[in-house]
């Protein structure tokens, strides 16, 4: 996602990683003030390769992403479940 998000942020934009553990899973967010995506965006059936590896990894793991609606750019969240992630 990161290297995704550098080709399309603009200039003099921010890109902004948080990771905080709730309960029993961890949530990595990513937000940045690049152009966006379309509403319809479904990450689940995207071509491109940074999208499928996250996708891929998140059902190894069992987690899932949401994405938050944000005025400028894209705003995503990806849970994880702590056991989930260290039984594999």
């Amino acid at each position: 996602m990161r290297g995704s998000m550098l080709t399309q942020i603009v200039p003099g934009g921010s890109i902004w990683v948080r990771v905080e553990t709730e309960n029993e899973s961890v949530a990595i967010s990513v937000r940045d003030e690049g152009v966006g995506l379309p509403p319809s965006f479904d990450p689940t059936a995207s071509k491109r390769l940074g999208t499928r590896l996250v996708t891929a990894l998140l059902k190894q793991l069992g987690g899932e992403l949401t994405r938050l609606p944000t005025p400028i750019g894209v705003n995503f969240t990806l849970h994880i479940p702590l056991r989930a992630a260290a039984t594999r």
